[in-house]
């Protein structure tokens, strides 16, 4: 009984870390400024701006002279020959629909936890800034379709405002992608394996077309 009931909290325990989110975000917004952060789970964690180290000096500690280790002798190794160019063709070929089908997959696996854009249409002249609002309302809602087909969006939206008091137009807005840890190393295992398969497959018909040769060149020898 106590068997089945580590079994499952480990089950429970491996369920829950492979549904923490991992991903990135950046914002950019007038109270901030831009910033770039690294989602793990529930944290975040800032790469820009860093944040200020202390000036403090450590009081230098003494290094103790440690005595020589000895050197250990290492067995030689038969280092495996190089790839040929033929094989590094083969090995390309096959490789890149895999890596097109890894791309597929991880983008459809990807989520955009939000997407928020705000364009600031700086116009001093009411003409001007009704064409440009236009203009940028168009091409922003042409960008908006495609980016919701190709990506799960949990929470976005795109607005576009005018500044008579402004001259520049500006973008501000905050973005944040992730991906669960259970996804990510799935689609690891599945491309890896594939992967290893096909060098596999490459260094065995390799070494049998060579066995193959050396066999016709002793028959005809002899």
């Amino acid at each position: 009984m106590i068997g089945w009931i580590i079994a499952g909290v480990i089950v429970v325990l491996v369920w829950l870390i492979g549904c923490i989110r991992l991903g990135v975000g950046a914002s950019r917004t007038q109270e901030e400024g831009n910033r770039l952060w690294l989602r793990l789970g529930p944290a975040n964690i800032t790469l820009y701006p860093r944040p200020k180290q202390s000036t403090k000096e450590k009081p230098a500690k003494e290094k103790k002279a440690k005595p020589p280790k000895e050197k250990k002798s290492k067995k030689e190794k038969t280092p495996r020959k190089p790839l040929t160019r033929e094989q590094i063709v083969a090995l390309v070929r096959r490789l890149i629909p895999l890596g097109l089908e890894a791309a597929g997959s991880f983008r459809r696996k990807l989520r955009i936890d939000v997407l928020e854009m705000d364009l600031i249409i700086g116009e001093p002249d009411p003409a001007d800034a009704a064409m440009s609002y236009g203009k940028a309302s168009a091409a922003l809602g042409a960008l908006w379709g495609p980016l919701n087909e190709a990506f799960q969006v949990k929470d976005g939206r795109a607005r576009v405002d005018v500044d008579f008091q402004q001259e520049h137009w500006a973008l501000w807005g905050r973005f944040q992608m992730t991906i669960t840890v259970g996804q990510l190393v799935w689609l690891g295992l599945r491309c890896g394996v594939k992967a290893l398969n096909i060098w596999r497959e490459i260094r065995t018909d390799t070494n049998d077309a060579e066995k193959g040769g050396r066999n016709d060149g002793k028959a005809a020898s002899s």
